[in-house]
């Protein structure tokens, strides 16, 4: 089973268009963790609102609200309440296409040997459309991660550890280096 962890605070302008993405997903072989700093705005209640199609499409959903120091906290958190082999995570202002679950299952089978399977991501900024890819080379920078397209076996985080959550923005990236080091 694969886990997708949402982080979220506020997000009930943004946080639809996540979890429709998933509620469209061509495999429903997944559960979907939110994890939510204790929100001051709707959503909590917007959440509460597609629990019944999770339930119907048989994913798993679960939500857990309380304080938390950050993003990385809180992707923390996810981690370590997530049940599925692979981790990947979606924040609360993006989405999946919806075939994304069943490639990244397919090349889970393909190589079960991979503790991190990344793809392209696509980011689109009103009229303007980029595409980033991975690219896998000596000397890394940070356009070569693609943190929303990664997916991460749970055995590697809890080898190697979870997010550095003091504050740092580049903690994903700092994370990954790591694990392509070890």
């Amino acid at each position: 089973m694969i886990s997708v962890i949402t982080a979220c605070y506020n997000s009930g302008k943004t946080i639809e268009k996540a979890i429709e993405s998933l509620l469209r997903q061509t495999n429903h072989n997944f559960e979907h963790v939110i994890i939510d700093g204790q929100s001051k705005d709707n959503t909590l209640d917007v959440i509460k609102g597609y629990r019944p199609q999770y339930e119907e499409k048989g994913i798993r959903l679960t939500v857990i609200s309380e304080k938390d120091t950050g993003i990385y906290d809180a992707m923390n958190k996810g981690i370590l309440n997530s049940s599925g082999e692979l981790i990947g995570i979606l924040n609360s202002d993006d989405w999946y296409p919806p075939n994304t679950i069943e490639i990244i299952e397919e090349n889970h089978k393909r190589h079960p040997e991979a503790d991190i399977i990344m793809g392209a991501s696509e980011t689109i900024n009103g009229n303007s459309k980029s595409i980033r890819k991975v690219r896998l080379r000596r000397f890394l920078t940070s356009r070569d991660f693609n943190h929303g397209a990664m997916f991460v076996k749970k055995d590697c985080y809890m080898d190697i550890g979870t997010y550095d959550a003091c504050g740092n923005i580049y903690a994903d990236f700092k994370w990954y280096i790591k694990a392509r080091k070890e």
